[in-house]
C-alpha cells in the first residue's frame, strides 16, 4: 500500500541518517554487499541497502585458493558478490573520477572486498549443525564485511605499534590507497566483470594488510 511504501522510505532514511551521523563521529560502517551477484531485484540489476548508502562501505566477496599449508595461490571475483549502482544515494567524493565505475552519480557498489565462497570460506566448528559435526565452512559477504571490519581494527593497532596515525575516514583513506589492495581482475556477479582497478564486482580489490599497516 501507499502507507507501507512510505513507512519503508521513512525507516530507510531514518537509519542513513543514522549512519551518516557515526561517519561523521568517524566511527565506520563496514557492511554486506549482498549474496546475489547483481540482482537483488529479480526484474533487473540492483544492489541492497545499506550497502547502497553514501556513508556506508560495502564489502563485496572474493574466491580464494590456497596451498595445503596456506599459501595465497589466487584470488577471484565470488559470483554471488553484490555490486551495482545505487538508485537512490548519490556518489561519495572518494568515488569521484574513479576509473571503472559504473555510474558517475550514483553510490557504487562494492568499495572492497574479503573471501565469501562458502567452499573456501570461514571455518567454523558446528556440532551437529546440518547434520553434519564438526568443522563446517560458511561464506557470504555477511561474513566478509565483520572480517573487514576485524581486519580494520587490527590494521589501526598495529599502525600505533608502529608510530603511526590511525586510519580514519574509512572511505576516503581506502580510497586513497588503492595499491595495498590485491587487485581482482576475473570473475562476474551477472552484470559486472571483475576488472583491473575499481569494478562493481569486487571495488578497490581485497585489502593486502601488511600494506595497509606500513
Amino acid at each position: 500500500s501507499k502507507y507501507a511504501a512510505e513507512g519503508v522510505a521513512n525507516d530507510l532514511f531514518d537509519t542513513s541518517a543514522a549512519i551518516a551521523e557515526l561517519a561523521a563521529a568517524g566511527v565506520p560502517l563496514f557492511v554486506s554487499s549482498g549474496d546475489t551477484g547483481s540482482w537483488n531485484n529479480e526484474f533487473q540489476p540492483d544492489v541492497s541497502y545499506p550497502a547502497s548508502d553514501t556513508n556506508a562501505i560495502a564489502v563485496g566477496g572474493t574466491t580464494v585458493l590456497e596451498t595445503t599449508v596456506r599459501n595465497r595461490l589466487s584470488e577471484t571475483g565470488w559470483t554471488g558478490s553484490g555490486g551495482g549502482v545505487s538508485s537512490i544515494f548519490s556518489i561519495p567524493s572518494y568515488q569521484y573520477g574513479l576509473a571503472g565505475t559504473a555510474s558517475r552519480v550514483y553510490k557504487n557498489v562494492p568499495d572492497v572486498a574479503m573471501l565469501s565462497d562458502p567452499y573456501t570460506g570461514a571455518a567454523t566448528f558446528a556440532p551437529d549443525a546440518f547434520g553434519v559435526s564438526g568443522e563446517v565452512p560458511i561464506g557470504g559477504t555477511s561474513v566478509a564485511a565483520p572480517t573487514f571490519n576485524g581486519v580494520w581494527a587490527l590494521v589501526n593497532s598495529a599502525r600505533h605499534a608502529y608510530g603511526r596515525p590511525n586510519l580514519t575516514s574509512a572511505g576516503q583513506a581506502l580510497y586513497s590507497h588503492p595499491r595495498d589492495f590485491y587487485d581482482v581482475s576475473v570473475g562476474d556477479n551477472g552484470a559486472y566483470n571483475a576488472k583491473p582497478g575499481y569494478d562493481n564486482m569486487t571495488g578497490l580489490g581485497a585489502p593486502d594488510v601488511t600494506r595497509l599497516v606500513l
